[in-house]
């Protein structure tokens, strides 16, 4: 099977006659075919299906008036510009030598956390 459904627990379920709605963990599950096809996740590049972005469309569309409503109230615009930081390169001040000791203690690390 390629969706997992956990129902919810009998004591939380809504009564009769009121719909349920989606629960957030339905998901597709991929592993078992990736295993299958002996292919490393990487290799897959899943495409958010279409039925899902509709769903989430009129939410979106919702939360878009509430915060443009909070922004004319509070500010008094429509929209407020964001100043994108400018990030400067650190890591091409590092030596090759500090860079291959920083990856190894890494590394290390990494192991000593498996045992």
């Amino acid at each position: 099977a390629l969706v997992k459904y956990t129902p919810p627990n009998p004591a939380v379920r809504r009564p009769p006659g009121k719909p349920e709605k989606a629960f957030p963990w339905e998901y597709v599950n991929l592993d078992d075919i990736l295993v299958d096809l002996k292919l490393p996740p990487e290799t897959l590049e899943v495409p958010v299906p279409k039925y899902f972005r509709e769903n989430a469309r009129a939410s979106r569309r919702v939360r878009d008036k509430i915060v443009t409503g909070y922004m004319k109230v509070r500010h008094g615009v429509d929209k407020i510009p964001v100043e994108e930081e400018a990030v400067e390169a650190e890591g091409s001040k590092m030596e090759l030598a500090q860079s291959v000791e920083i990856i190894q203690r890494n590394e290390r690390g990494r192991q000593g956390k498996q045992r």
